[in-house]
Order: structure tokens, then sequence, then C-alpha cells
């Protein structure tokens, strides 16, 4: 019985992601159908496995209870339900009923970059010594650049990871928004000018924003950040419509598979069976990612009380008149499962499935509201793309409204709720359009609600 639920789940879910993403062709990859696959691999396969009575993995033997197995379940299969659906409901009222005909529209049509190029170049040379400047004080402030520590052991790395985490010493809104959000934008912003005009001076601007922006993602020796970054240039090809996509894809992902083979093998020490889900590679993609959400709906409310949105950002939380703010679901959770991580200083957050922190927050009205709130955001992202004139501004405003929602999909539902880098980024960009061409954002179409018949 179980098995046909799991397989019932995954069609409807697979449907309802097509329709709402025009298309799951890995070659024509938008931000609904990336959804689609970061949900497939991070979440769904994991959790339908624990469904099916698999338990042999350190943190799914915290689990106490199958009751909490099938709430968790029951929750998820919602929400992979109920997102896309909102996807295509919002679909129809912004675009109607044609959106895979829109999207093979928009990425056969070339991008337009000569208007204004010199203002850009001018704007992002300058931000290029703002974000070089902002780069080197976020490491003064750090002490020292981590990534040069790799020499040292795993438990070491750790610390170092957490330290710069936690215990900044420095202006947060420079690392935060400068360094981590904007450098890398406009690494973008400059590779599809060089992209699209061969241009020798965008090709040299790009190359420097490109070495920042791999120092800068590095900062912390995360090893996800700097994989999603490179990721996000086979994006941008997608939206130029390459036709040798296939060729980026598979070097893409040969590359990938080596970083992991030489992090877990030569810096993290691990030696044991790599294709397994028990542990190792395939263990962290699809157990160890899931694992947190069935630790989070055991913890709360049995274990750590509800904390009714003190995990917004300090701005909602003061509107709301909550008295804390910025109480992270996944640290509670860490602090829960392994003190002794936290307090030596080596453990960071158990951050989950975006569910997971809307219901440590709200309890199953929390759960059942999310997904409905983050298929709106997605559908509106998307519609940019589909409505907006493709230029290497839009481009970088749909990159980074693509790494931000979906970013936030296995790491926080209130990141949704309130998020300065977006709303910076699109003041940015409407910011430097007024200076190319008196304030227009350059709409192809304008937006119409549709009546629905």
């Amino acid at each position: 019985m179980k098995i046909i639920i799991v397989l019932a789940v995954l069609c409807l879910f697979t449907r309802l992601f097509r329709i709402a993403a025009g298309t799951l062709d890995i070659k024509k990859l938008n931000i609904i159908s990336y959804a689609y696959y970061n949900i497939l691999i991070f979440s769904f396969i994991g959790a339908s496995l624990v469904f099916l009575g698999f338990r042999d993995h350190y943190l799914i033997a915290d689990i106490k209870s199958e009751a909490v197995i099938h709430k968790t379940y029951l929750f998820l299969c919602y929400a992979i339900i109920v997102f896309p659906a909102s996807v295509i409901l919002c679909n129809f009222l912004l675009n109607g009923r044609k959106i895979r005909k829109q999207y093979e529209k928009q990425l056969q049509t070339g991008a337009a970059y000569r208007n204004g190029e010199k203002v850009v170049f001018i704007f992002s040379a300058a931000m290029a010594v703002i974000g070089i400047s902002a780069t080197i004080y976020m490491f003064v402030c750090i002490g020292s650049v981590p990534i040069l520590h790799l020499n040292q052991t795993s438990e070491e790395l750790a610390r170092i990871s957490s330290q710069v985490n936690r215990n900044f010493a420095g202006n947060t809104y420079i690392k935060n928004i400068v360094v981590l959000t904007f450098v890398p934008l406009f690494s973008y912003l400059t590779y599809v000018y060089w992209r699209t005009s061969r241009k020798i001076h965008w090709g040299m601007l790009f190359f420097i924003f490109f070495i920042t922006s791999i120092l800068v993602k590095t900062h912390d020796l995360s090893k996800a950040p700097v994989i999603y970054y490179a990721f996000h240039f086979i994006v941008i090809e997608v939206i130029l419509n390459n036709r040798k996509l296939f060729r980026y894809l598979f070097a893409f992902g040969a590359l990938g598979l080596i970083c992991i083979f030489l992090q877990y093998k030569y810096i993290m020490g691990y030696n044991t069976n790599f294709f397994t889900i028990r542990s190792g590679p395939g263990g962290r993609i699809f157990m160890t990612q899931i694992a947190t959400l069935f630790l989070h709906i055991q913890a709360f409310p049995e274990q750590i009380p509800y904390l009714n949105g003190a995990s917004l950002p300090t701005v909602l939380a003061k509107l709301a008149g909550i008295p804390d703010s910025w109480v992270r679901s996944g640290r509670e959770v860490m602090k829960l499962y392994n003190p002794a991580a936290v307090s030596d200083g080596t453990a960071g957050s158990m951050n989950a499935f975006f569910i997971g922190e809307a219901y440590a927050n709200w309890g199953t009205a929390g759960a059942f509201a999310a997904p409905v709130i983050i298929g709106i955001h997605f559908s509106v992202a998307f519609t940019l793309l589909l409505k907006m004139k493709k230029t290497p501004l839009s481009i970088m405003l749909y990159i980074a409204l693509f790494q931000m929602l979906t970013g936030a999909l296995q790491g926080g539902f209130v990141d949704y709720l309130y998020n300065i880098g977006i709303i910076l980024t699109i003041a940015m960009v409407y910011g430097i359009s007024v200076l190319l061409s008196r304030g227009k954002l350059g709409v192809r179409k304008p937006l119409r609600w549709k009546r629905i018949q």
C-alpha cells in the first residue's frame, strides 16, 4: 500500500510541475522546473525511503515514533502538490494558459545589450572597486582567508566554518549584501555582456568579478555555495538559448563529482563506500537533508515550544509585536540533537525543507500556508522572465531571484517573507534602468489578470 502512495504522489507531483514550468526538459531549465528537481532529489526520494521503512542512517535513528514519520511524510506530500498547484493558478492569472509557448519564445529571443552599455560598464567597474574593497574588509574581519587552511583536520575546518558564520566581527550588511550578494550578481551581469558582445573589456571585468566571487563563495568553507555559483552560469546559458548546453551540463556534472570525491576523500578523510545512501555523498544528498525535516516535526512542540514567529527578521518581528527575532529553527534543532558539537563550536544548523521552519513557528497552519506563499513567489519570478525584455539587466534580476528563491527551499521559510537581498537587487536594477531608459524596465507585454471563465 505504501509503495502505491509513493508512486501516486510522484506521478501527481511530476504532472503538476510539468504544467507549472511549461517543461521539465533539463536543457530548458527554469526556476520552476529546477524546484522540481531540487525537491525530488533532496526531499522526496529520501523521505519516501524513510516512509517505506529505511532507517539505516545516523539522523533517522533519532526518530523515535512511526507517527512522526507518517506525519512528516503527509506534510511533505501536501507541500509538493500544493506548491506547483499554486504556481499553476498564479501563472494562469498572470500569463494565461500557454506557458510553454511563451517560455519557448522567450528562450529564442536574442538578448539586447547595446542600449546604455557604456553606462552599465562604468557602473560595473565602480562596483568592482567597491566589491573588492568590501571583500578585503570581510577577510580582514575574519582574520584570514579560510580556504587557505584546507590542510587542517575536518574538526578544525568545521570550527573555522562555524566561527566565520557566527562570530563575524565586522559589519554584517557589508558582508551579506555587498560581498555575498552583489559581487556574484555582477559577475553574472558582466558575463552576459561578455557572452553577448564578445568585447575584451567586458571579459576582463568578468574575470575580476569571477575570481572575487570564488573567494567570496568559499569564505566559510561551505561546499555547496561555490557549486551553485557555477551552476547559475548554466542557467544563464539556458536563457541565452545555447545549443551546445549539453556539453556544459556534462562538464559541470563531471567537475562536480570530482570536487565531491576530492572533498570527502582528502579533506574529510572519508574512506568507506561512496555508493551508499547510509553515509558519504549519497547519504548527504538523499538522506541527511530530509532527515532534518523529520527531526523538526518531532522536536516541535513536544521538545521545543513553537517559536511563534521568533524566526522572523527583526523588522517583521517588531511589526508583529514579537520580542525575539532571527531564532532559526534549524539552529534550535541542532542544539537539541547535537548539543556537544554546538558547545565546542563545530556545529551549524539543521536546515530543513521549507515547511520545517514554517511548522516550527506556526504549527500545522504554517505548514499548510507555506507552499501557497512560496508558489506565488516562484510564479511572479517566472512571470518576470516571460514578460521582461531580455537584456543583461533582466537576466541578472532573474538569476538573483532564481538563486535566492531556490536556495531557500532547503533553508528556511522566513526568507520568503522578508529578503533584503531581493529587495535591494530589484531596487538596484530599477535604479540602473532609470539611467538607461527613464524608469522603464523593458516589459515586453504588460501584466494582465486573466478572467476565469
